[in-house]
């Protein structure tokens, strides 16, 4: 009994904390759901941080096509600009309009031009959005770590033409969406350089290591042990979304040896078998997308409105979305209708396989309902997310797409010989609008997503 009782306390010291050995395994399951999108931040960060360094814009100066892989499920219908904020030390100030060239004068972002400012935590969470359709624009946004004195994360104001976006992590992610045409794209490069991002004097009220000395993905590891050491670095400096959670998060995460003060990698106690903790994880995911998904007839569905984009409390559908829709905004700005295999009798599936020469055809009855400055788009995507290549270099079709024939008679199927990647293989996430899809050999490799962004 003596040795026994020893033995308990070299693990509990080991790992950081003593529970029991069933506690111990549902705190490892907890983790790992909570830190998977980790693993998307790291995919999505890490080569801007290693070539732009951090605090630094990037701008996308063509839309995408299938050669980009960076990004899930990327739109073809606007420009991205990106910049990792790292705010362990520092404020972050954002200033539209501010950057110019000599010789050039420096104006606001139309009223007509639709763009959008979004702020993410490094777990996918859209905690805010400024731009077209928010109140909230001002001449800057100073981004910093949520002060000790404000009771929640998202945007402020200071009262004088500027606002703070306080942010639940040292670490945050702002993507700008800039909606193109075919007439606004040297519009857009334009606004595009007139952005300034700067290092302010406003300390962090909290100082954690610098996001470029946090430890990557080891590729010689499992999924789950990266996911538990990249959550050993940025747990410590990342609150929950919710702030009213952040005590039982973390007291779920020390159970499971995540914040026991090795801020580099995760010992789990003795008996908790990472593997078990791991397939709990991914089918708590698994399932949280299917309670989340609300009929909205026609097996076309959505995720609660609610829960688009900042997941509040529900990080087991966060983990799910970070898997095939990193960085999803939060509704209104944009609303994903999903369509439902009506093949598969459990429901859970959105997958279609079509032999060699069929086709796929929906039809609606309206456009979606917008507002003004609102946009929709049809984009074809095989089994990863990515764009698939085809002979017509055509990706999506949309509000702005002409989708009559030369009569003026409307267009209802649209049809793609797709190369490249192996067609066939229908992932259909997202969609609204007439659409059709020509078959492939029946191997996995392409999907049709659609995105309506409402916002006035």
């Amino acid at each position: 009994m003596h040795a026994t009782f020893l033995a308990l306390l070299a693990v509990c010291a080991a790992s950081g904390s003593c529970e029991a050995p069933n506690v111990a395994q549902d705190a490892a399951a907890f983790a790992l759901a909570y830190g998977y999108p980790l693993l998307a931040f790291e995919k999505f960060a890490r080569p801007q941080i290693q070539t732009s360094g951090v605090n630094q814009i990037r701008h996308a100066r063509a839309l995408s096509t299938a050669a980009n892989t960076s990004v899930v499920t990327p739109n073809v219908d606007t420009l991205y600009s990106t910049a990792i904020l790292d705010l362990s030390h520092d404020a972050v100030s954002i200033e539209p309009g501010k950057k110019i060239t000599q010789g050039q004068e420096s104006f606001d972002i139309p009223s007509e031009q639709f763009v959008l400012f979004s702020f993410y935590d490094p777990f996918g969470d859209n905690f805010a959005n400024a731009g077209t359709g928010h109140p909230n624009n001002g001449k800057s946004w100073v981004v910093r770590q949520k002060p000790a004195n404000v009771s929640s994360y998202g945007i402020q104001s200071s009262g004088q033409g500027q606002y703070f976006v306080n942010s639940p992590s040292a670490y945050t992610i702002l993507l700008i969406r800039w909606l193109v045409n075919a007439t606004n794209l040297d519009l857009v490069h334009t606004l595009q350089d007139q952005i300034l991002v700067t290092n302010t004097s406003q300390a962090a009220g909290n100082q954690y290591p610098w996001l470029s000395s946090i430890q990557g993905v080891d590729k010689s590891k499992s999924p789950a042990a990266n996911v538990l050491d990249l959550l050993a670095q940025y747990a410590p400096a990342s609150n929950p979304t919710i702030a009213s959670d952040t005590d039982t998060v973390r007291q779920k995460l020390r159970a499971a040896g995540v914040l026991s003060g090795n801020t580099t990698s995760v010992t789990l106690q003795s008996g908790v078998n990472i593997d078990k903790a791991n397939q709990t994880a991914l089918a708590a995911a698994t399932s949280a997308t299917l309670h989340a998904t609300e009929s909205v007839g026609n097996g076309w569905g959505t995720i609660q409105l609610n829960k688009t984009g900042n997941f509040g409390t529900d990080y087991n559908l966060r983990a799910s979305i970070a898997a095939a829709g990193y960085l999803m905004l939060t509704a209104p700005d944009a609303i994903y209708p999903t369509w439902r295999n009506a093949s598969d009798k459990s429901n859970s599936s959105s997958n279609i396989i079509l032999s060699q020469g069929e086709a796929l055809l929906y039809t609606f009855s309206a456009k979606p309902p917008l507002a003004q400055t609102g946009f929709w788009s049809l984009t074809l995507y095989d089994s990863d997310n990515f764009l698939v290549a085809n002979e017509r270099n055509v990706y999506g079709v949309g509000d702005r797409s002409n989708l009559t024939y030369a009569d003026g008679t409307l267009i209802y199927a649209w049809r793609l010989r797709l190369t490249g990647r192996p067609t066939g293989y229908l992932h259909q996430r997202q969609a609204w609008g007439s659409m059709s899809c020509s078959g492939g050999t029946g191997r996995k490799g392409s999907c049709l997503v659609a995105d309506m962004s409402t916002r006035a």
